[in-house]
């Protein structure tokens, strides 16, 4: 849902069949920062709760195609930041 409802189309996601029990599953999911304009409609549109926005809002790259997250840099960030994105989800609570 979430490349659905990006307005600045940053999201994109490519699925694939599984081999063992045909059910679909991700093989790309990619974030370009340069087009993300940080809206949090995927972080609300996500049913299961596996985005989240963190409170990292400056980015610096020095390669061509370093804006671009993939789904392994996204959860490199996620566990570098763990605690506080914890800290963040439950002070959110009571508002969701």
């Amino acid at each position: 849902m979430c490349e659905a409802v990006c307005p600045a189309a940053a999201i994109t996601i490519e699925a694939g069949e599984r081999e063992s029990d045909g059910s679909r599953r991700t093989t790309k999911y990619e974030i370009d920062l340069f087009k993300c304009i940080f809206c949090g409609f995927c972080e609300e549109s996500c049913p299961v709760d596996s985005i989240v926005e963190t409170r990292i809002f400056e980015y610096h790259f020095e390669e061509q195609g370093a804006q671009i997250m993939t789904k392994e840099k996204l959860l490199e960030i996620g566990r570098v930041y763990e605690t506080q994105l914890a800290e963040d989800i439950a002070a959110d609570a009571k508002y969701r």
